[in-house]
């Protein structure tokens, strides 16, 4: 019996029908999912919830995490640590679950709920099946149940929690709302917010984000089909201040402006309110005015999304042998491409929010600060799954924030319509891994591509980030770069020997059929020529020159372009620091 959220991704965008909180029934004698008379067993537990009469005690059971079966009887509980309670499951003679929900309408409801502590993840039920122990996260504490009675007799403090008022005691409070879709119970910190979080403790962010990660779903969403961002990579792991525009389209500057997912996705009250601490503030909106300072609460979580949410550790970020190799390759290629154009800095993302929230009024185009959008091809308006939630065309065309690249490892999958299964097939798309160098494509040789995926893999908070570069302008004359061959130009050649890439210097060989004039120089990828290698006329054989690099040489890609009267030869040399 496997608790676990289950994901409508399509639409429409509404609390209950987002996720839905199911117990899966997996039969162990077949590795299938249990059936009888071939109906499965898998229960949504919220079904029939919604016949209950309104009230407090009404809550669906967000998030189910954990289940516990008593020993001599076919009766358990399991957790919903979302919605801070744990609801009594029966077996019936198959093995199949379920809550007693009411029928229907009107029907009585069997449903036995209690209520815990803060984000409940585990549950034990001692041997004489009378007291069940329930691990409580958030709140640090230990809910003991009388199984007899069905009620809770005792809390236990599991671990102390921090003084009122200081940043930890914060970043609970925060943590304490990111987990939960009914309300906070911390009275020793001064918090205690009722079920505002979501409709009847149906969902939260935690819903959709996993531990603050990402459950690799493409939603249907407002904008289009966006695949759930991890929200490690919403700010700088150096500096908490240091925060990148948020979502693929670039709509929201703050997290607090997440207001209006609790309010219109999850169906809450909400945390921003008039005076009185109750009534919604009507004025909601994604960048003027700004949402931070508007609730302490919402401030609280975003200083937990800051601070909190932690990247996951890449294996390969300490590789060893051939895999440490082609990481180091890929940094290079990483390097080679100008990847950081759009993916440097210690975030790994160069869209940063470099304003004081409100943007400029000239910033915001289509509800997109569009500055900090880059159109990387990516973007298709005749795929099928491009349309919004409300089957309007979705936004795109103006390019996506680029997402940050750290802990990519394990979180795919990838682009805004998760259309990438790996970070090798990213790479596939030449449109976006030319970005950086003004649509020159440094990574056609898969082996390339494969060393770069590897670094990729290789990415989290500590690895050493690039500076945000700029990308490249496209080649001022790009048919110079191009080659070509006249009669006679069998055997002409061009290839660069040594070690690669290049540091100090560069040995470049070229091969001429016959006497013919030579011009050999170095160009960047705007086609500014940097060096003049030769120029001439040369006897025909086999012929070297070094190049020597300068410090003051740029590291990138760079073009070395042999033009002769036989016909053009161009190799590219990648120059590392």
């Amino acid at each position: 019996y496997l608790p676990n959220t289950g994901a409508s991704a399509d639409g429409p965008v509404r609390f209950n029908v987002n996720v839905q909180a199911l117990l899966s029934v997996l039969d162990t004698r077949s590795d299938e999912e249990g059936t009888v008379a071939g109906a499965g067993q898998t229960l949504n537990m919220n079904r029939g919830v919604q016949f209950e009469p309104p009230g407090p005690t009404k809550l669906f059971f967000g998030v189910p995490w954990a289940i516990a079966f008593e020993h001599r009887s076919n009766e358990g509980w399991a957790v919903a640590s979302a919605s801070n309670l744990v609801v009594k499951v029966s077996l019936d003679a198959n093995g199949t679950p379920t809550v007693n929900a009411p029928a229907g309408p009107g029907a009585p409801s069997g449903i036995v709920r209690l209520l815990v502590g803060q984000n409940p993840r585990g549950i034990a039920i001692n041997s004489r099946d009378d007291r069940a122990y329930v691990a409580n996260e958030v709140s640090r504490d230990v809910t003991v149940i009388d199984l007899e009675r069905e009620r809770v007799i005792e809390t236990v403090r599991s671990a102390d929690l921090p003084s009122p008022g200081t940043d930890a005691a914060t970043l609970l409070v925060g943590k304490a709302l990111f987990f939960s879709s009914t309300g906070v119970n911390l009275p020793e910190l001064g918090v205690q917010l009722g079920n505002r979080l979501s409709s009847e403790g149906w969902s939260g962010c935690v819903s959709c984000h996993p531990n603050g990660l990402t459950d690799g779903i493409v939603w249907i969403f407002g904008a289009g089909p966006r695949r759930t961002l991890p929200l490690n990579g919403s700010f700088n792991p150096r500096n908490p201040h240091d925060i990148k525009i948020l979502n693929y389209s670039g709509i929201n500057d703050e997290i607090q402006d997440f207001e209006a997912n609790i309010r219109n996705v999850s169906g809450g009250l909400g945390l921003i309110t008039l005076a009185d601490g109750v009534t919604q503030d009507a004025v909601l909106n994604s960048f003027n005015p700004p949402n931070a300072g508007r609730s302490e609460l919402l401030d609280a979580l975003a200083a937990f999304v800051a601070r909190g949410i932690r990247t996951p550790l890449a294996p390969l970020a300490s590789a060893h042998g051939a895999a440490a190799q082609e990481v180091g390759q890929g940094r290079a290629q990483f390097a080679a491409a100008n990847c950081a154009a759009c993916h440097g800095g210690a975030g790994w993302s160069a869209a940063r929010r470099d304003y004081t929230p409100p943007a400029a009024a000239t910033e915001i185009v289509n509800g997109q600060v569009i500055r900090l959008l880059r159109n990387v091809g990516t973007f298709d308006p005749a795929a099928a799954n491009e349309i919004r939630q409300n089957g309007a065309p979705p936004l795109g065309a103006a390019g996506f924030a680029p997402p940050s690249l750290l802990g990519e490892h394990g979180l795919g999958p990838y682009l805004h319509n998760g259309s990438a299964s790996t970070l090798l097939d990213v790479l596939g798309n030449v449109t976006h891994r030319s970005a950086g160098t003004g649509g020159v494509d440094v990574l056609s040789n898969l082996a390339d591509r494969r060393n770069l995926a590897r670094y990729l893999e290789s990415i989290d908070a500590s690895t050493e980030p690039f500076p945000i570069g700029t990308p490249a302008a496209p080649a001022v004359n790009p048919s110079a770069m191009r080659e070509t061959a006249a009669a006679g130009a069998a055997g002409l050649s061009l290839r660069l020997a040594g070690p690669h890439p290049v540091r100090s210097q560069a040995a470049i060989f070229y091969t001429l059929p016959q006497r013919t004039r030579v011009d050999l120089a170095v160009f960047d990828l705007q086609g500014r020529q940097i060096a003049t290698l030769a120029r001439g006329s040369e006897e025909a054989g086999s012929h070297s020159i070094r190049w020597g690099v300068t410090s003051r040489l740029a590291p990138g890609v760079y073009l070395i372009r042999l033009r002769t009267g036989l016909g053009t030869r161009v190799t590219r040399a990648v120059v590392e620091p």
